[in-house]
């Protein structure tokens, strides 16, 4: 089933249902459930790393709120994700992308599967947090960010780019050299 989803289709689920949770977690932010406005805030670690821009600017004093310019990145970061995932041959399917190498379907399945995992795990951490201050949600994404999260534990913005980095690196290493067409 996964080898016949077109990139294209992938890519327009994967970018509705982020900027469902982005649009989710800016009308809390907005309506003021949420009491941060920041780069470590749910909105601006959602937005990441497009929201560093507005963070930094905040920290300027040139914004001085910021709820609408995350919400802005966050719509500029689904484009991106848009783009990035349906790639230059929309038409290919899953299957034919991962044809291309060795083992190119095995690990596009891992890295799908664990990058299900830990986007799941760090959206259910901020929509959580943006309830509730405090919130101890993002510690199901934990051992599953593991181990670049101790690297980055001090950057802002962070949360959402450590699993797409580390499920990318998954891809690289499993996938195995190219195969001629």
């Amino acid at each position: 089933m996964l080898s016949r989803i077109r990139r294209s289709q992938l890519a327009l689920a994967v970018a509705a249902v982020y900027l469902a949770v982005v649009g989710y977690v800016s009308v809390i932010t907005l309506t003021g459930q949420a009491d941060e406005l920041s780069g470590t805030g749910p909105l601006g670690e959602l937005t990441s790393p497009v929201s560093l821009l507005p963070y930094g600017l905040r920290l300027l004093g040139v914004l001085p709120s910021a709820a609408g310019a995350y919400t802005i990145a966050g719509i500029v970061q689904t484009v991106l994700i848009w783009l990035l995932i349906r790639g230059r041959r929309p038409a290919e399917t899953l299957g034919e992308w991962g044809d291309g190498y060795r083992r190119g379907r095995a690990a596009l399945v891992l890295s799908s599967v664990y990058l299900l995992l830990v986007t799941s795990a760090a959206v259910f951490g901020l929509v959580s947090s943006a309830h509730a201050a405090g919130s101890f949600g993002l510690i199901f994404w934990v051992p599953l960010a593991l181990p670049l999260i101790l690297v980055a534990t001090d950057v802002p913005g962070s949360v959402m780019p450590i699993g797409m980095i580390q499920a990318w690196v998954l891809w690289r290493i499993f996938r195995g050299g190219r195969v001629p067409r």
